[in-house]
């Protein structure tokens, strides 16, 4: 009975690290914003550091801009450098401002930020009808 206690409770204080909620969270799973062209990216107090919204699905020949400017959840921090790595596409690591890229292939593109473990987004570039 006690080791199922301590199971519970070590259970329990690992969904109070950010990066084990953010696991369990998958925004890459999350359903799409449709027709948005900006990604923030930004401190949050559940999750750390995340794109804002995660998950994009856009039209062919769409120009994502990524803004940079995270200063942690409260907005006090320091600001933190990122950077924006994908399939075919990779922005330098910047701590302010904002960097682009144009989609002129469908398909999903799933990015991360490889200087924050589990910092990811995807952006879906479909047709228009």
């Amino acid at each position: 009975m006690l080791l199922v206690a301590l199971v519970v409770v070590i259970g329990l204080a690992s969904l109070a690290i950010p990066s084990v909620r953010r696991m369990l969270a998958n925004p890459t799973a999350q359903a799409a914003v449709v027709n948005v062209d900006q990604v923030l990216v930004r401190g949050d107090s559940f999750q750390g550091h995340v794109f804002d919204p995660p998950v994009l699905q856009v039209p062919i020949g769409t120009t994502i801009t990524w803004t940079f400017a995270d200063r942690g959840a409260d907005g006090s921090g320091e600001i933190a450098p990122h950077n924006v790595v994908g399939s075919g596409f990779v922005s330098p690591v910047i701590e302010a401002g904002a960097w682009s890229h144009t989609f002129a292939t469908p398909g999903s593109y799933r990015y991360v930020c490889t200087l924050h473990g589990n910092m990811d987004g995807r952006i879906e570039v479909v047709e228009t009808q």
